[in-house]
């Protein structure tokens, strides 16, 4: 998701909300003012906010909703896989020793001689 996306969802939740607290808030006082000019301030006077608050609450629900499902999209973001684990490699030294011994420019313990030197005394597969 990018940024464009994430700032319009949290503009519309900012929207919702203040939607679902100023429904309550205008149904209270617009049902206490009708109320009490009818003479009914006694019977529902108080209760007009509290259905308008009913009214909001899916809207509350659903930006909750939406707002979990979004921080699990973040969430489950795939992590790339680590880099391939790649061989030791071998010295230059080396490898110049085996294609001189490749060429038969040395012998065989001429070979195994330097080679044991460079490598600090290791014989592959040893």
């Amino acid at each position: 998701m990018n940024q464009r996306d994430q700032r319009l969802i949290i503009a519309i939740v900012i929207i919702v909300l203040v939607l679902a607290i100023l429904i309550p808030l205008l149904m209270w006082a617009a049902g206490s003012a009708w109320m009490a000019d009818w003479g009914f301030s006694g019977m529902m006077g108080g209760w007009w906010g509290f259905m308008g608050l009913t009214m909001a609450l899916p809207l509350i629900i659903i930006v909750v909703v939406l707002l979990i499902i979004m921080r699990e999209e973040e969430r489950n973001v795939p992590i790339p896989p680590p880099p391939p684990v790649l061989p030791p490699m071998t010295p230059p030294a080396v490898q110049i020793l085996d294609m001189r011994y490749a060429r038969g420019e040395l012998s065989r313990e001429e070979y195994w001689r330097m080679r044991e030197e460079l490598t600090g005394g290791k014989r592959p597969g040893a």
